[in-house]
């Protein structure tokens, strides 16, 4: 004991002790209670990352259902659970038999029944699961079960400190009330006490808070918790250690799941110019298995241009990133690679990290953007000049008879509203590019404006040979819509019926209402559209590979408008086509109850 240190027979110190010995079980207590709720917490994301995962698959395991895709079922089943580490992943029909399940050698169904009863209602495990309702119409009902596994087993040393803390705190609180009773038994139990004191005040080392052996049996037993406690505080250190470890672990555990899911393919390469680690995205653009990419030489994945690009960014010093974009034509369809490779610095060894990403759509995209600014100002500038020869035409000839004069006026007039509609198509395009494209409803009569925009045609019908019917009923419900870009709706419709119909053609602009619905359907008896190019004419941009095109011109825009017009409204459009016979369209779009 150092010297100085008084014996004092007082109530205060065995109040400190009793302090601290609730401080320290009330911390310890507070801890503990943390990490169970962690725990629980952990339990609990996993539930609902479970329940989120059903909600994703119950709609495609309902349509293979409904397709009678069982083994497509059990095929998605399985893989679902073995990707995201379910503990089950079943579908139960509601009368209780299994169509699909995770786990091995569960009994299940051989094929899916014809019809059954019951309504699938519940979750019938007994572990933690969601169930999403599925619907087989005509069949019945079913259930897919989803349930998380069991979270991470807390650490070994979770408990230590905490334990610790409560058992320190629990000896302290025993130890003021022996104290208590006994502060003025011998000179043992002063020491002890005015020892305490020091502890309370911050000392910390073993061997100043030492009692002299001489002191009585109770300075024995004091030194020997000392002891003890020095070897908890040792154990406790080791156990921090390896927890701060095993946390290292985890990060690292953590890093490359966030490593797999990215996007971009990327892959780490040595001075050997081996890949010593790569994502999954990487394995899939080069078309190679995972498990074969790590540990193979760079040469025997990427083309020469990349192999080299990589060999300079190793004798490059600063922080450059070359990059290197590669053409594969391996698959069906080929795709444009782009390479990029940075310098890692380490302390003994350099690595290089090579990201490849997919650009292949970025360079789609930027050759229809280019093919659409060549198109528009070609689109624009046919109106412009008929406009201008005319005009000058009525500028210069003061003398013009007034039947040529009329036809000037009308054909700067109609190529005034064409310059207006290509206009129109452009900015409705940067509206649906920036999502900002929004609806202005009123009151539209729709029998009126097709007779007003058929009427804007019939000129140019005229000089085709080409007849133009309506089949339109006497009345109809007055519509809420917005009238300007439902007239360009049906100006695209029926300009392109028009356009693509040869000299002495027909075209039928048609409409019934039909389930609360209004459905105008323009029908030609133009070149029609072949089979293959029928799911892609709606996309922005897109013309159909038909020689017959070629004197036809177009932005490849207006039907990708409509039908986001369509859609905007709550409709849609539809197409049915035999090539060399004619197309109809079917505009479809929802009316309110108000009648004219």
């Amino acid at each position: 004991m150092r010297k100085g240190l008084e014996l004092r027979d007082s109530l205060v110190p065995i109040g400190g002790i009793a302090v601290a010995a609730l401080l320290l079980m009330g911390i310890g207590l507070l801890t503990l209670s943390q990490r169970l709720s962690v725990r629980a917490a952990e339990a609990q994301a996993l539930l609902q990352r479970a329940a989120s995962l059903g909600a994703t698959l119950s709609h495609p395991i309902e349509t293979m259902l409904i397709a009678d895709d069982l083994p497509g079922v059990r095929r998605v089943v399985l893989d679902v659970a073995r990707r995201h580490g379910l503990a089950e992943c079943r579908v139960v029909l509601a009368d209780g038999g299994v169509l699909a399940d995770s786990t091995d050698g569960a009994v299940v169904l051989p094929a899916l029944p014809a019809q059954w009863d019951g309504v699938a209602t519940a979750v019938p495990v007994t572990a933690p699961a969601t169930g999403a309702p599925l619907l087989v119409p005509g069949r019945g009902e079913a259930m897919l079960i989803t349930a998380p596994a069991e979270p991470r087993p807390l650490a070994a040393g979770t408990f230590v400190t905490p334990v610790f803390a409560v058992g320190v705190g629990v000896m302290l609180l025993g130890l003021a009330g022996w104290l208590f009773r006994r502060r003025s038994a011998d000179r043992g139990l002063d020491a002890i006490r005015a020892a305490l004191v020091e502890l309370e005040s911050g000392e910390t080392a073993s061997s100043m808070l030492r009692l002299a052996d001489d002191l009585g049996r109770e300075a024995s037993l004091w030194n020997a918790m000392i002891d003890e406690r020095e070897t908890w505080r040792e154990a406790a250190a080791r156990n921090q250690a390896c927890d701060r470890l095993a946390s290292r672990q985890e990060r690292g555990t953590d890093l490359a799941r966030v490593f797999d899911t990215l996007w971009d393919g990327v892959l780490v390469v040595n001075d050997e110019m081996v890949v010593s680690s790569a994502n999954g995205a990487a394995a899939v653009m080069l078309q190679r298995p995972r498990e074969s990419v790590n540990g193979t030489r760079l040469a025997d994945l990427v083309p020469p241009p990349v192999l080299e690009m990589v060999a300079s960014a190793f004798s490059r010093s600063g922080g450059t990133r070359p990059t290197v974009e590669i053409e594969s034509a391996e698959s069906a369809e080929s795709a444009i690679l782009r390479y990029s490779a940075r310098l890692i610095r380490a302390s003994e060894t350099s690595e290089a990290l090579l990201v490849v990403e997919d650009v292949t759509q970025q360079r789609v995209a930027d050759t229809a953007h280019h093919a659409f600014v060549t198109q528009a100002t070609h689109e624009l500038r046919t109106p412009l000049t008929n406009i201008s020869l005319y005009a000058n035409m009525l500028i210069e000839d003061h003398e013009v008879d007034q039947e040529t004069r009329e036809k000037c006026l009308n054909v700067i007039n109609q190529e005034s509203k064409r310059l207006e509609r290509i206009i129109n198509d452009m900015l409705s395009v940067a509206e649906i590019e920036a999502g900002s494209m929004q609806l202005s409803t009123d009151d539209v009569h729709l029998l009126p404006l097709i007779d007003t925009i058929v009427a804007e045609y019939r000129v140019q019908a005229t000089e085709k040979e080409q007849e133009i019917r309506l089949d339109l009923p006497p009345k109809l419900p007055v519509m809420q819509a917005d009238r300007g870009k439902l007239t360009l709706v049906l100006h695209n419709l029926i300009g392109n019926a028009i356009k693509y119909t040869p000299r002495g053609g027909r075209i039928t602009v048609s409409v019934d209402l039909a389930d609360d619905r209004i459905q105008v359907h323009v029908e030609d008896t133009g070149i029609g559209i072949a089979e293959s190019d029928l799911p892609n004419i709606f996309d922005r941009f897109y013309r159909a590979d038909d020689p017959r095109l070629a004197a036809i011109t177009g932005s490849g825009l207006g039907l990708a408008l409509a039908r986001e017009v369509a859609r905007l409204h709550g409709g849609d459009i539809t197409v049915d086509s035999i090539i060399d016979q004619g197309s109809t369209f079917h505009l479809a779009l929802p009316v309110s109850v108000k009648v004219a």
